[in-house]
């Protein structure tokens, strides 16, 4: 099982090199590493020279905002399974991308949701995000999971479309909303 990871990024000097090396980290093989650069002026691109090996796919040209970047990522990916690591975000288990695909190859799925630990920038506890008593009927009273908790089989946008560049600020909602009510039955907790 091919796992399409995406990170889009524009002026991430200050973190994205910390996501490169979660990345870089882990000990799944089949890793599609996608990023989607909105033409960065700040030491991003030097950084992202660096972890060329670990880096599948690029483009670094200007975008219109976080949704078309993502969109643009998608439109890449050939894995099996796509997942979106922001450019400020870690995997903070170097064994988590080799449970996820056992986790979807043993289970008849079409999504998962994973926990998330919420540092601040000196690595302190801040939340913990647990997908244990999570399900999808939560959406309807506004609580999401985050981005890097979520897995979706590549399938799903070809089915059921991508973001909407309509929606400015809530196009992540909106998209996983429409693919987890569509899922529902297709999803596990992971």
């Amino acid at each position: 099982m091919k796992i399409s990871i995406i990170t889009v990024c524009y002026n991430s000097a200050k973190t994205i090199e910390k996501t490169f090396q979660s990345v870089q980290s882990q000990t799944y093989n089949n890793i599609e590493y996608i990023v989607i650069d909105g033409k960065s002026k700040d030491g991003t691109l030097d950084i992202m020279n660096d972890y060329k090996s670990i880096i599948t796919k690029y483009i670094s040209e200007p975008d219109k905002g976080l949704y078309d970047a993502m969109n643009r990522g998608i439109e890449l990916a050939t894995g099996d399974l796509v997942g979106i690591l922001n450019s400020d975000d870690v995997f903070t288990d170097h064994t988590i991308l080799e449970k996820i695909a056992r986790f979807h190859t043993e289970n008849d799925i079409e999504a998962s949701v994973g926990n998330i630990i919420k540092v601040n920038e000196e690595g302190e506890f801040i939340r913990n995000y647990s997908a244990e008593n999570w399900n999808p009927e939560k959406l309807k009273i506004g609580f999401m999971p985050p981005h890097p908790a979520i897995f979706f089989n590549r399938n799903l946008y070809e089915k059921y479309g991508q973001y909407h560049l309509d929606f400015t600020i809530a196009a992540d909602y909106e998209l996983i909303t429409r693919l987890f009510l569509k899922t529902q039955d297709l999803l596990e907790i992971f």
